[in-house]
């Protein structure tokens, strides 16, 4: 088989390969003391890509010691590296900044024993570390944003929670002088609508990513309240949950928050009459883009024409049905064996 090259060939194409690298290479033999420890490295050769930046013609380097050029190395790390390699013969590489004149600017090196000597690669990364600064200081530019926005996200969930804690206790106040029970009762339940919402708004302000609620634990608080709120009803009442945890903006929390709220009250006072005990469940469930929700007990049933009647003059029920619209969701009622409402809530994300 013929031969490609001869070794003039060869040779010329070891030489255009080394001086066209996109590195500066170079190399070094050890120069040591009485005691044959390196002190210093000599100039052996350097190739063409060097010069790019590097001063000068190849007699300025070339026999010179690298420290009597170079004498910052011995405090930025770089002649412990190379002497590292040297001694072991283990290969190094760094990064080394200079602001020494014509050297000013980022450099990477990597180091390889070869023979009596090393071979060092050497690239100016200028531009490239330029730019990760950058990236650096635009990332911690938007992370104090982001701080800035999560603090006034905080500080107006606080508010709106406190403004909205006063106007429920304005409305418990009027209430008192209300003599008629059926007007101080539908008080009483716009007062819990305005604590409902006011929950939302703590339970964004206590989640530090204000996109989402512990939905589990503000539905548990807001059950217990009710419970404590409806106590002359006498029936025990044991709640069931069945919650995932499932990621729900604001507006959405708030309106399933009142929906549960709503039907959670009518169970109360309507499904467990002349009854010791009372069972309720809570279902939150995500499945694929719905979000199924699930309130039934096993109380007296509810009359299914009058729900859904488009003249129900039930409040509760129409606020609920308004609130599953808007959010473009479904409700089905079934009264077997008590009552049961089936909501199915598109989401996105």
């Amino acid at each position: 088989m013929k031969e490609l090259f001869d070794s003039s060939q060869v040779k010329n194409l070891s030489d255009i390969i080394i001086n066209h690298s996109f590195d500066a290479i170079i190399f070094y033999i050890p120069i040591k003391n009485h005691n044959n420890i390196i002190v210093d490295f000599e100039f052996v050769f350097m190739n063409d890509t060097a010069f790019k930046f590097l001063s000068g013609s190849r007699e300025k380097y070339i026999g010179k010691s690298f420290l009597s050029l170079f004498p910052y190395a011995l405090t930025d790390g770089m002649f412990d590296a190379f002497k590292g390699t040297a001694e072991t013969g283990i290969p190094s590489e760094g990064i080394y900044y200079y602001d020494y004149g014509e050297y000013k600017g980022w450099y990477r090196d990597s180091v390889i024993k070869f023979d009596e000597g090393i071979i060092v690669y050497f690239r100016d990364i200028t531009h490239q570390k330029k730019l990760e600064l950058e990236l650096e200081n635009k990332s911690r530019e938007l992370a104090n944003l982001l701080q800035e926005k999560n603090l006034l996200l905080k500080e107006t969930h606080h508010r709106i929670k406190n403004n909205l804690q006063l106007l429920a206790s304005l409305v418990n106040l009027q209430s008192a002088n209300i003599k008629d029970p059926y007007y101080r009762e539908m008080l009483n339940i716009d007062r819990h609508r305005i604590l409902n919402i006011a929950k939302i708004h703590e339970g964004f302000y206590e989640n530090n990513n204000f996109s989402s609620v512990n939905f589990k634990k503000y539905i548990m608080d807001l059950t217990s309240s009710l419970i404590s709120s409806y106590i002359q009803f006498n029936t025990k009442i044991d709640v069931k949950y069945i919650i995932e945890e499932v990621e729900i903006g604001l507006n959405h929390s708030i309106n399933i928050g009142l929906i549960i709220n709503e039907l959670f009250i009518n169970s109360i006072k309507y499904a467990f009459q002349n009854r010791e005990i009372g069972n309720i469940l809570i279902s939150l469930k995500r499945k694929n883009d719905i979000l199924e929700i699930i309130i039934s007990d096993d109380g007296k049933g509810m009359n299914t024409d009058l729900f859904y009647s488009e003249n129900s003059d039930t409040s509760g029920i129409l606020i609920v049905k308004s609130l599953v619209n808007q959010m473009d969701g479904t409700i089905e009622l079934k009264s077997i064996q008590g009552t049961s409402y089936l909501i199915n809530i598109p989401i996105h994300q």
